[in-house]
């Protein structure tokens, strides 16, 4: 056990990618503190994406991992991947037999949680977008929400698992909530419980420190994407489908709703969301995870405030806008 391997598993939608970026950034001034960010594969910057875990689902990668690792001038090494919450039993795999375990996870309140990652799922650059189970494409956000609902279910679900399988030397479970997070700063509480000083650590820090990393694009943003994939598709034009194109088509639309993702839904779906995964925060109390109740909020700050319903995006707007930027683009 002279190693200690700190899993971060996320969830999704908790400033994951924030994280990563920082720890991608400043490995030597984590090195200086005992924590290693190993890297065995460089990560993919341009998506922006910086997780080092891709490795794990490669078992090849596997042995030169542990080597890593061992040979790491540190005595802990963190493994920072949001996908774990889906395939946690990578946590389990042979070549992390005799190190120290110890899991972190950020839990967010599941309808802000869903929301923000049914509007993560149009981002065309997005690594998930090629591989969505139920289609090559996208959904209608009402649908990718009860989608990613069940997903998130499942997901969790896996988790509670692995965990009840033992082998870690301890879970550490928190709520992705500022209020309760260290000082009200993210970095600041995950530096906490992987026992790095955060005083420290940021006078020796290069990069900027911002949390505004992978942020949250508009209810307008989901819809144009949608309907730029949707008239492409249904035109046998799929192809044509870019980032570029869905932000220039997104630039000059005049209709659609510029709220955030969660502001757009009505209190009777964040109330079905958020009681459907009441599990989540349950079994975490359940099985001595956290104390109740987990959330100070049991729904989102939005919920019981006066909103109008959602100003949809003209489906004529885009489709115009579509055929004129793509021509000229040819």
């Amino acid at each position: 056990m002279g190693k200690t391997v700190y899993f971060h598993i996320g969830t999704v939608k908790t400033g994951s990618t924030f994280l990563q970026k920082v720890m991608w950034e400043n490995r030597s001034a984590l090195q200086n503190d005992g924590l290693d960010y190993v890297q065995v594969t460089p990560p993919k910057l341009h998506l922006p994406r910086y997780a080092n875990a891709d490795f794990l689902d490669d078992p090849s990668l596997h042995q030169t991992a542990r080597e890593l690792i061992e040979s790491s001038p540190c005595d802990r090494v963190v493994i920072s991947e949001e996908g774990l919450f889906g395939r946690p039993q990578l946590m389990l795999a042979p070549m992390f037999d005799g190190f120290r375990k110890e899991v972190v996870v950020y839990v967010r309140q599941p309808a802000e949680l869903v929301a923000s990652w049914a509007a993560e799922m149009t981002m065309p650059y997005n690594a998930f977008t090629a591989s969505l189970p139920w289609q090559a494409g996208l959904l209608p956000y009402e649908m990718a929400i009860q989608m990613l609902s069940n997903v998130y279910a499942a997901c969790m679900g896996r988790c509670y698992s692995v965990f009840a399988q033992g082998g870690f030397e301890s879970i550490t479970v928190r709520p992705f909530e500022t209020a309760q997070l260290a000082r009200g700063d993210l970095l600041e509480d995950f530096l906490s419980v992987i026992g790095i000083c955060a005083t420290s650590f940021r006078e020796s820090a290069k990069s900027h420190l911002s949390d505004h990393v992978n942020s949250t694009r508009s209810r307008k943003f989901y819809d144009v994407s949608f309907l730029t994939w949707k008239y492409l598709q249904d035109r046998g034009r799929v192809e044509a489908f870019s980032h570029d194109l869905v932000e220039e088509v997104f630039a000059a639309c005049q209709s659609g709703d510029e709220r955030s993702p969660i502001e757009t839904l009505d209190d009777a779906t964040i109330e079905a969301i958020s009681l459907e995964l009441a599990f989540v925060e349950e079994d975490l109390v359940y099985r001595g995870l956290a104390r109740e109740p987990f959330f100070q909020n049991r729904f989102p700050k939005i919920y019981g405030t006066s909103r109008h319903s959602v100003k949809p995006v003209s489906v004529e707007e885009v489709g115009k806008l579509v055929e004129l930027l793509v021509r000229r683009s040819h």
